[in-house]
């Protein structure tokens, strides 16, 4: 009777018997189902050159987490937060964050903001004198 399972649990047809089944990364007999230990991704403080991120617990699978760039962004980025996601590795069998992305964040330093700025100025003739002395004034 699929009212007897679990909000994580899915009813399925097994040897001609209705039985209850944990979702994906969630354990237990189909009538109560938690969260598999395995499938969590712990929170932590990350500590980069562009801010400091507290990423929150999340089980594999959840949508990405987004938190706010703490030094603003980059003027052609769309979007003003570092993003990060927890997956499911099926080698070793464990949930894992992947690599923050803050390619949009601005850095802490205003320095290497320009740098990075003037790292994206496409080179010519009529403006390498000008990049020069910048890079210089730095």
């Amino acid at each position: 009777d699929e009212t007897k399972c679990h909000k994580y649990a899915e009813c399925v047809l097994d040897d001609d018997d209705l039985e209850c089944q944990c979702q994906e990364h969630y354990i237990g007999d189909g009538t109560h189902c938690e969260v598999n230990p395995k499938a969590v991704c712990h929170g932590f403080v990350e500590n980069t050159s562009k801010g400091v991120f507290s990423w929150k617990s999340r089980t594999a699978g959840s949508p990405k987490v987004s938190l706010r760039c703490p030094f603003g962004v980059f003027n052609n980025s769309t979007d003003d937060n570092a993003l990060k996601s927890c997956i499911w590795n099926s080698t070793s069998g464990q949930a894992q964050w992947l690599q923050t992305d803050t390619a949009q964040c601005r850095f802490s330093s205003t320095t290497t903001n320009r740098l990075y700025e003037l790292s994206k100025i496409k080179i010519s003739s009529e403006n390498i004198r000008q990049v020069a002395q910048e890079v210089q004034g730095l």
